[in-house]
């Protein structure tokens, strides 16, 4: 009896350190992914205000004759 219960005892025991640390990699998994998730929007972000301010310029005719698109304003 003693020795069903030692190893029952042992058996929950590896199974809560085994919980434990599935646990902790995938938090440190989430937290990579958010951390990824955040410097994408950022970069995206960036991306989209380059964007609209050239597009912004453009339509304004203030791009001038220096703009890769080669639409300055004539006369």
């Amino acid at each position: 009896m003693l020795i069903m219960t030692m190893c029952a005892a042992a058996i929950i025991a590896i199974a809560t350190v085994s919980a434990l640390i599935i646990i902790g990699l995938m938090t440190f998994a989430i937290r990579r992914v958010w951390r990824v998730a955040d410097e994408v929007k950022r970069q995206v972000d960036e991306e989209r205000a380059d964007f609209e301010g050239r597009r912004a310029r453009l339509r304004r005719g203030l791009a001038g004759p220096s703009s890769s698109f080669g639409m300055g304003r004539s006369g």
